[in-house]
């Protein structure tokens, strides 16, 4: 996370596998669900109340990764 680019231009961005696997996450989610990843799952701890998807294949991923779609968040 940070500035990248040249002197004449320069842009504050996110880079990296996790950006990558949201990005494509995002992508296929209908309108409304939120998709997320056992990593951001295992972040999150018990305040989400999600539905697990299987295994997803993802563009530029060698392995399928576990994805869950987020059904309510509990507030604490």
């Amino acid at each position: 996370l940070g500035n990248i680019g040249s002197p004449r231009r320069m842009d504050y961005t996110a880079i990296g596998d996790p950006v990558n696997i949201a990005s494509r996450l995002q992508a296929i989610a209908d309108i409304g669900r939120v998709l997320i990843s056992k990593s951001t799952l295992d972040d999150c701890g018990d305040q989400l109340h999600i539905k697990n998807m299987g295994k997803v294949e993802l563009k530029g991923k060698d392995m399928p990764i576990e994805v869950y779609e987020v059904q309510s968040i509990e507030e604490s």
